[in-house]
C-alpha cells in the first residue's frame, strides 16, 4: 500500500468523526510517497503489477499527468489503474466546476509536488454540504450550504507566512464521468499521456469507476479526436447542469 502519510499519521488525520471514517480499517502503509515519480518511490524491487487501484487518489495528486504516467510504469504489459473517483456532483466540490486540460497541463509542467494557493482558496471558497453532509447521492435531499465564509479564507491568507513546504492535502482536481474520460483524451492527444480509459461507469453514491490501459487508443484524424470531444464536453455540460437544481432545494 502506498500514501502520502504513514498509518499512525492517517489514523490521527481521519480521528475526528466528520470524516466518518473507520480508523480502525486503514491498513499499514508500505510506502510512503510524498514526492517525484511514483516509479521511482516505489523502486525497482516494487514493481511489474497487474492492477494498480486507487480510491480518491487522483483528485488530490499535485501532477495528474506524473502520476498517472508513473503507475502505467509500474504495470506489467497488459495492466490497467483501476480508480474510484469522488463525482464533483455528489460531493463538497460541487460548486467548483470540472477541471480543464490547461490546468492539468499547467501543473505537470511546473513538475507541481504541492497545491497552489488558489487551490486552497476554492475548497474553502466554495466548499459545501448537502444536508448536512460532505458527500451524498443523486438520491439524497436536503439544502445545500457553503461550509465556510470568506473569513475563513482571509485566515488562510494570513497563515501563508507559516507555510513550512510540508504537503497540505487538498482537493485539486474535479470531475464528472465524462469530463474525466474528456481530460485522458486530450491529455493523450497533447502526447503528455500514453493511456486511454478502457470502461467508465455512471456514479453510484458519491463515486465513479474507471479502468485506464496504456496506449492512447486515440482515432486516426484530429477530426475524428475534436469530435469525441465536442460530444463527450456536451455531456460534462449536461451532467453539472442536471444537479444545480439542487442547489438550494
Amino acid at each position: 500500500m502506498v500514501d502520502h502519510a504513514t498509518r499512525e499519521e492517517l489514523v490521527e488525520k481521519y480521528r475526528d468523526p466528520v470524516h466518518g471514517v473507520d480508523v480502525s480499517r486503514i491498513e499499514d502503509v508500505d510506502v510512503v510517497w510524498r514526492n517525484g515519480p511514483l516509479d521511482e518511490a516505489l523502486g525497482p524491487e516494487r514493481q511489474g503489477f497487474d492492477v494498480c487501484l486507487a480510491s480518491h487518489v487522483i483528485e488530490h495528486t499535485p501532477d495528474l499527468v506524473g502520476f498517472v504516467g508513473g503507475v502505467l510504469r509500474t504495470l506489467v504489459p497488459g495492466g490497467w489503474l483501476s480508480l474510484a473517483v469522488p463525482d464533483l456532483r455528489y460531493c463538497f466540490d460541487l460548486l467548483r466546476g470540472p477541471t480543464r486540460v490547461g490546468e492539468v497541463v499547467d501543473a505537470h509542467v511546473r513538475h507541481a509536488s504541492r497545491h497552489g494557493i488558489a487551490t486552497f482558496v476554492d475548497q474553502r471558497a466554495y466548499a459545501v454540504r448537502k444536508g448536512g453532509r460532505i458527500a451524498w447521492s443523486a438520491a439524497d435531499g436536503g439544502t445545500v450550504e457553503l461550509m465556510e465564509s470568506l473569513a475563513d479564507v482571509e485566515s488562510l491568507l494570513a497563515s501563508r507566512d507559516d507555510d513550512d513546504g510540508e504537503y497540505v492535502d487538498a482537493h485539486v482536481w474535479r470531475f464528472t464521468p465524462a469530463s474525466f474520460e474528456l481530460l485522458v483524451l486530450e491529455l493523450s492527444a497533447l502526447g503528455m499521456l500514453d493511456a486511454h480509459v478502457e470502461s467508465i461507469h455512471a456514479s453510484v453514491g458519491c463515486e465513479f469507476f474507471v479502468r485506464i490501459r496504456a496506449g492512447s487508443g486515440l482515432p486516426a484524424t484530429v477530426e475524428q479526436i475534436d469530435a469525441i470531444r465536442l460530444a463527450l464536453l456536451e455531456r460534462s455540460v449536461r451532467e453539472v447542469g442536471a444537479v444545480w437544481a439542487t442547489v438550494g432545494a
